[in-house]
């Protein structure tokens, strides 16, 4: 998969699997938003992931995994929880 916005949008709902130093865990992707770019440079977006309650990531880069999209390490930093308490992850890409 392409890092971008098309490629994403393409796996959204789709969980990804997260190591980090206490093992695995699964991340929903959970929403794609496209920012405008303003300038030469491609499209930025971010990434909303949701995690389970019993694991919570520290901001970080991590090595995430899914099956069509391949691997890839991406930085995400925790952001406030949703309605449903559930952890829930951003990552930036401009």
């Amino acid at each position: 998969m392409d890092i971008d916005a098309a490629g994403f949008e393409a796996a959204a709902g789709a969980p990804f699997l997260v190591t980090h130093g206490g093992g695995q865990t699964e991340l929903r992707l959970a929403s794609v938003e496209r920012f405008p770019s303003g300038g030469p440079r491609a499209e930025g977006f971010s990434l909303i992931f949701v995690g389970e309650n019993d694991v919570h990531l520290e901001q970080g880069t991590y090595a995430f995994s899914h099956p069509e999209a391949g691997a890839m390490d991406i930085f995400i930093v925790p952001i406030q929880p949703g309605a449903d308490a559930k952890p829930r992850y951003e990552a930036i890409f401009n």
